[in-house]
């Protein structure tokens, strides 16, 4: 659960995720491809990102892109987790590259990220104690731009976000209240540019609030 997938080269990609079963959480940086959508290949099972769930999987430039999330590290034979703002990029799927970023977003993970008008545009996500309601923005992966700190939507990850009909649209997600209530959305917004949001409906009546939905 809580990988990623994307289409890059004619192929359908899976990347990372996470197994839970009822003793433990297994991480993956596994990358598997399907030319039909029925049967996969792995295509490598030790990516250079570490193990994550969390993150996100664009296609930019004609290359596959891994950003953010939450990592699982083993290091010293202790196993380390946190939340990450590396971003990692490659031209097959096999072969994977960090790139060494300047005034990065702040580690994340649930964040949602979008290609649009061959820019890289990232929203929101959590880092275990902060909700964020940020907007950010990149044209290369390395140099990002945060375009607003205080979107009108509420604090929030788990969300879905798509470009349709010349606007942004964020749709769904969690976050849990300054009372440490967890409170799931159902509700609808939309931009033409990232910055200003405008409410098109909050459905907070039909009991189908959700989170890392598609």
């Amino acid at each position: 659960m809580d990988h990623q997938m994307s289409v890059f080269n004619d192929k359908v990609w899976l990347i990372g995720g996470i197994q839970v079963d009822s003793e433990e959480k297994i991480y993956y940086n596994d990358v598997w491809s399907s030319s039909d959508g029925v049967n996969f290949s792995q295509e490598q099972s030790n990516s250079n990102f570490s193990n994550r769930s969390g993150h996100q999987v664009v296609v930019s430039n004609n290359k596959l892109w891994v950003i953010g999330g939450f990592t699982v590290q083993n290091i010293s034979e202790v196993l380390v987790t946190q939340n990450v703002n590396d971003v990692w990029h490659s031209e097959n799927g096999v072969s994977w590259e960090e790139l060494s970023i300047t005034n990065g977003f702040d580690p994340r993970n649930g964040h949602q990220v979008l290609v649009s008008n061959n820019k890289m545009w990232l929203f929101a996500g959590y880092d275990e104690n902060t909700y964020y309601k940020d907007v950010w923005t990149s044209d290369n992966g390395k140099d990002w731009t945060k375009i607003q700190d205080n979107a009108a939507f509420s604090y929030r990850a788990g969300h879905q976000v798509v470009f349709f009909k010349g606007k942004f649209w964020l749709i769904g997600g969690v976050a849990y209240t300054d009372s440490n209530e967890r409170v799931y959305y159902n509700d609808v917004w939309s931009s033409v540019d990232g910055i200003i949001w405008r409410s098109e409906g909050n459905y907070t009546d039909d009991g189908k609030e959700r989170y890392f939905h598609q």
